[in-house]
Formats: structure tokens, sequence, C-alpha cells
């Protein structure tokens, strides 16, 4: 499935805007600053006023106003060629306004507009040959309630939520022309229209193939259709009447299209040209499509003690199986890059899924309360074999029935389903985050929900729809390595859990210590207090460090003396936590299936949460444990805790986790301890051979711990012959506080 990427279409003619705020709606700005667009308003009156970066300190702080004013964006231009509709169409093209706006043209209004997945594409018949005025009138923030200040007032609004302040993101609520906006003249013979879809058959052998096209102004002209395989080799070259409106073709044996870490991620290529009756070629149209077949499952053994009577399920499926191949999905959250989502660069969608693929992720969960990406997120996905689950945007709140609301939503979610279906690497829509909840209050009888499946339904009807996340025994949480001293650690709570799927957890963790030297005052830097810049940079409310508590950190690792002290241990806690939760995650399959750690990146500069990457492309040590736990094989040890004292019986299980698509040879592994500079073998175990994607569980080793001086310790097992599967574990003997010798299970 693809859309057209048009080769010769129009002329494009940028538009140079100026923006004013106003308080009243009719009223003239008092001042025009220069506009960048695309961009934001917040951006262009700092920079106008010469505000330092609003990433510093509690520089944030002074764009608190912006969301409740009007602002218009102002451009003067002279009309372009050609100036008659016989010679075609000259159209205005908003790509994405944030987020309500009117729009004028010489004082008319021409579109008066909501959504910011939605572009405006207006004809324009009345320009003057000179001198036009087109202004776009911005209305303030959506807001449903004058207060609380935070993610409610965005509960019957499309905008993202997570601007409204979200535990990883100050109170920002972009506004502006985040996409691009100029003049297009369009010939009165084109291609209007070509999207592709590829249905493959369910022995994978043979795939049909359909290109659905719209021409304007068709006359006596032939459209050409040539499809090619990923390696250019010619596969289809179709030639009809230009007032054919379906093409197909069929493909044998195609190269599919996988996840990275199942195979190569295979794209195909197809052209179209438009052709007069000369031979001359009018217009061409061209795109990528990957052939592979997507859908959702119940795991293995689901249905056991259910065939005695019609009862019924008790679990979602949500077991990815992709090319008739069930799939256990490592991946990770992805929020928006940046705040402003106009400025995040191309090389940064490329940079950060890069390191998403290094690390074995093969699903990307794109949150329901954070911007969906530009078309570029999802061609890097496509070509780096990333599968992409797609959430509307819906998060954490109870959304209305309301006429008003659901057209938006309808609307919102057109425009969403039928940019992103083109695209082998999604494979998965949902409704929105934690909508079946006590503080949403949502079901899948409530309208919005209803809505959406019926969309996903009419226009994708073979991609998998998900009404929320968590739903039908799927997980949130854990998202701190130790709540408080004597309470559950979050090793011990995967441990304690069945659940089919875990799509949001995590490991706070301090970010580098020369980024927060970089962000915060002189004066409040050392140590980490409230009533500073600390609280908003920490992501959560004044009096509260988020998830992270340094007290935490040196109860296990000693007395923290310095921002360095402070990011070496907190990271390494943040290491070895999400390292295990993923490995645990990874034993419980076939009945867990995914597991997705939140959250992989962050949009400015948090400096304690649960990012794996911290901003703007930086991997914290959480990263390398994701990547180490998240290998298609490893041998792997079960650790009921990260904290260990002399004589206790250190006793952990034995695993070969395999999740490639191929046989694990038979083998032996050796798990050695390193304690006080002294090892200890605990095992020779030889383990049997095992089928592709199939773990192998083994033995428990114990040894009651002798006597050494309190530090950090490592487990160690090593695999003959093949050192791509061995694993090294670091823990903590003789802890600061001897409380957290004690851990409790957390069963739900």
């Amino acid at each position: 499935m693809t859309q057209a990427r048009h080769l010769r279409v129009h002329h494009q003619y940028p538009l140079g805007f100026e923006l004013g705020w106003h308080r009243d709606r009719e009223a003239e700005p008092e001042a025009w600053v220069p506009a960048q667009v695309p961009g934001a308003v917040q951006l262009d009156w700092a920079r106008a006023q010469g505000w330092p970066d609003w990433r510093f300190g509690d520089e944030w702080r002074r764009y608190r106003w912006m969301e409740d004013v009007h602002w218009t964006y102002r451009a003067r231009f002279d009309a372009p060629a050609p100036a008659s509709s016989t010679d075609g169409e000259i159209v205005l093209w908003l790509g994405g306004i944030d987020h309500s706006a009117e729009v004028f043209l010489n004082g008319a209004k021409i579109a008066d507009h909501t959504g910011m997945q939605t572009p405006v594409d207006v004809p324009l018949t009345s320009l003057r040959p000179h001198d036009n005025e087109l202004r776009v009138r911005l209305r303030p923030v959506p807001k449903s309630c004058t207060g609380p200040e935070n993610r409610v007032q965005a509960n019957a609004t499309t905008k993202p939520a997570v601007g409204y302040l979200w535990d990883f993101h100050p109170r920002l609520i972009p506004l502006g022309l985040w996409r691009e906006a100029e003049l297009r003249v369009r010939p009165a013979q084109r291609i209007a229209g070509a999207e592709l879809f590829c249905d493959l058959a369910r022995d994978l052998a043979s795939a049909q193939v359909r290109l659905i096209v719209a021409v304007k102004n068709p006359a006596a002209g032939t459209l050409r259709w040539r499809v090619f395989g990923p390696a250019g080799d010619p596969l289809a070259d179709v030639e009809v009447q230009a007032t054919t409106t379906t093409l197909h073709t069929t493909i044998t044996r195609p190269a599919l299209w996988w996840p990275h870490d199942q195979g190569a991620p295979a794209l195909h290529r197809w052209e179209l040209e438009f052709i007069d009756a000369t031979g001359a070629v009018l217009d061409r149209a061209s795109g990528r499509f990957g052939v592979r077949r997507a859908a959702l499952l119940m795991h293995e053994g689901a249905w056991q003690g259910f065939d005695r009577c019609p009862m019924p399920r008790e679990h979602a499926p949500i077991t990815l199986e992709v090319n008739a191949r069930r799939l256990f999905a490592k991946g990770t959250n992805f929020v928006s890059p940046e705040v402003f989502p106009a400025t995040v660069a191309d090389e940064t969608y490329r940079m950060q899924l890069t390191l998403a693929r290094d690390a074995g992720f093969s699903l990307i969960r794109l949150w329901g309360g954070a911007p969906a990406p530009r078309d570029a997120f999802f061609e890097l996905c496509d070509e780096l074999g990333l599968m992409v689950w797609q959430e509307f945007p819906l998060a954490c709140n109870r959304y209305p029935d309301t006429a008003e609301y659901l057209a938006e939503l309808g609307q919102e979610a057109r425009s969403l389903i039928t940019r992103l279906r083109s695209h082998p690497s999604l494979v998965l829509w949902c409704g929105g985050n934690e909508l079946f909840n006590h503080w949403s209050g949502m079901t899948d009888q409530d309208a919005p929900v209803r809505l959406l499946a019926s969309l996903c339904w009419q226009l994708d009807p073979t991609r998998p729809f998900l009404p929320t996340a968590p739903f039908g025994h799927m997980a949130h949480g854990p998202y701190s390595f130790r709540e408080h001293v004597g309470g559950w650690e979050i090793w011990s709570v995967f441990q304690d859990r069945a659940h089919t799927a875990y799509t949001e957890f995590g490991c706070t963790a301090p970010t580098h210590a020369d980024t927060v030297r970089r962000v915060l005052p002189p004066a409040d830097l050392w140590p980490p207090h409230h009533g500073t810049a600390w609280d908003a940079h920490t992501g959560h409310t004044p009096g509260d460090f988020g998830h992270l508590k340094p007290e935490m950190i040196e109860a296990y690792l000693g007395p923290i003396t310095s921002l360095e002290d402070l990011e070496e241990k907190g990271q390494l806690l943040q290491l070895e936590g999400v390292r295990g939760l993923y490995e645990e995650a990874r034993r419980q399959k076939p009945r867990a299936a995914m597991a997705l750690t939140w959250c992989f990146n962050e949009p400015w500069p948090t400096l304690m949460n649960c990012a794996l990457v911290a901003w703007p492309s930086r991997p914290k040590r959480g990263y390398d444990g994701a990547k180490l736990a998240c290998r298609p094989a490893l041998a792997s040890a079960r650790i009921r805790k990260f904290a260990w004292a002399a004589g206790e019986l250190f006793d952990p299980e034995l695993w070969l986790l395999n999740d490639a698509p191929r046989e694990l040879a038979p083998g032996t592994l050796v798990a050695t301890l390193c304690l006080g500079g002294r090892r200890w073998d605990l095992d020779r175990w030889n383990f049997p051979g095992a089928e592709a994607a199939r773990n192998i569980a083994g033995p428990r080793v114990t040894l009651t711990l002798p006597d050494a001086p309190p530090g950090l310790f490592q487990l160690e097992l090593a695999v003959a012959g093949h050192p791509e599967l061995d694993s090294t574990y670091t823990l903590c003997f003789g802890p600061h506080d001897p409380a957290m010798l004690d851990v409790r299970g957390f069963r739900t």
C-alpha cells in the first residue's frame, strides 16, 4: 500500500509571513514580527523579543499568556502565473494548522478550520494580479474548563494533550502553522490522486496489487503503470486509457516486508505516467510499497479451559502475527522529540529511529498524547523494518459524545488513516492511551471509541484496531526501580505478574550531568532541591522529583556527592532495571507477546525521567540495558532482587531466550559469580537446542554469599563458542541501607 509521491505536478510558491497577537478576535495586532513557517507563534515572538532559550531554568514560564490570545499570520504576494483558471488552478495549501483558525484572502473568509492533522486545500478564484493579502487568524488554545491547568482541559479537543502538562513536559501548548504554507499552481491536466493497495495471499505465494487513480481532464490520454521489485527488477508494465480508475496486477513469489529482526524490510517501487495523444508525459507519480500481512491473535493456550461451555474470552488479542509468523514484539513508546512539532528535523527522526533499530526494538508505539509525526518518520520505519503502533489523539481523559467533538475527531481520524495506511511499517491502530480506567472512565461503548473503530474498518479494514492500551490483561507500569524503602522492587513486580503485553514500563534515571549544567542556573545546580528550576525539569509537580528519588539511589549505592555521581549511580539502576524487565517479559511468552518501555525519548531536557534517550538524542545507560536485553537470542538470569548481603542464598534461574526466526543449537552455558575480587563457578549447564522463537528454561543455581566489602558484584553467563549470547549483570552487595535487602512482591 502506498500513496503517490508526485514528481512534476505543480509549481510551489512559499509565502513569507509575519505575525502579531491580539486579545480581541477582531482587533488588529499592535505589532508585527517576522514568522518562520513551518514554526510556532511562541518561537517567533520570543525570537523577535530576544528572549533566552526557553529550555533554560524557568524561562518557559514566560510563554504562559500566549495560549489565551489570538494570533494572526499575514502574507502579501502577487498572483503567480497562470492567472487564468483555463490554464490550471491556483490553490492555497496549508499543510498543518495548530490548532484552529479562520483564513482570509483580501478580507474575505475562504476557510474555517480545526485540526492539526488535516491540511487546508483551497482554490483561489478571486486573486488580484498584485498586492494580495492572506491572513490566518488563530483561535486561542481550546480548553473545556478554566482549571486545573492540566490535561483535563484537553478532554474535548483533538489537540495533543501533552502540552497541557505531563510528567515529562512543561505547560507549554504550541500554536501556529506547523507544516508548509504555500501557493500551488496545478496543471489543468494532471494526476489528481494515486494510491496503491496490496493484498498478500494467505499462503504468501502471490499478492494482488491495485492502483486507484484519479485524473483531471483525461481527454484522449493514457496511463502507463510500472511496478519494480526491491532490486529494481520489472514486475509489471500496464498501459490503459486515462479514464481508467483502477489498475490491477499480480506479483508472484513476492519479496516480503519483514520487521528487521525477522528478515529484510523489502520495499517495491511503482511509477505512473499520464501521457497525451502525442506521447508527451503530462504528469508523473511514484511511490513505494511493502508486501506483508499483519494481524492480532490470541496467545497460544488462551482458549484452554473454555471448551465446556460458551464462556467469554478473558484476554484481548495482542500477539502480533506478521506474514503468518507469530512474534514477540520488543519495543518502546515514542513521543515527539521536541515540544514544538514544527522544529523536529528529518535527521532527528533518522537518528532516533536508527538508535531504536540498533537496540533490537521491532515495534514503536506512537502514544496518543503526542502529535502524530510527519511522513518522514513512517518512511524511515518502512526502510528500517520498524513496526508502528499509531494511536489517535486521545489520552487519559474522558472524551465526550457531542456532535462538535465527534465531527472534529472524525475529520482528524480520516486524515490520519488515509495519510498513513500506505506504510507497511504501520501494523496497528489504537483508539488512545489509558481510556479504560478510573481516571478516564471510558469503555468500548463510548461514542469516540466506536467512531474510531468504524472509521478504521471503513478506510483500512485489513489493519488491526485496539480500543485502548492497556486493555484485557495488558499492563502499564512500573516506572521506578523501587517505590520506597521496604517496598516493592521493579524486578519483583514483573516476576509476580502474568500479563499478555507490557505496553508501558520503565525505570526513571537522571540525565547527563553536563545537560543539567546547560539548562539550570548555577545557583540551582547542587544539590537537587525544590522551589527551583529542578521542579519543572524533573517532570512532576513541586515537592516531587518524579518516580526517581535521590534518597532511593543513596539507600542502595551510598551518598551522592555530585551531579556526575548522581548520573553514574542513577543510570546504573536504570540499566539493570530496564534490562531485567525486558528479559522477564520475554521469559513469559507465549502468554506475554509484547514489551514496550516507557519511554524512548523526550521533547525537552527532563532531568529525571524514564526516557532511554535524553533530549536531544543522547542515550542514557538504560538504552544500553535495553539493547542487551533485546538481542534476538541471549543467555539470561531471573534474579530475585538487586541488593544482597553476606549469608544470603543467591539463587538465580538460568534461561536461554530466543525470539529469532532460527533454531538455537545445543550448547554449554557457564555461570560465574564475581565478588570481592574472587570468582565462583556456579553451574555448567548443557542446554538442549530450541525451535525458532522458543525459550529454554534452565536450572536454578545457588550459592550462600560469603563476606566481602560493600560494593558492586557481577553474575557472568558465558555460552561456549557464542559470545554474542553472553550476559553480565551488575548487582549491589552490602547496600548502604540494610532495609534495601527486603524485597516484597507486588501481586496483581
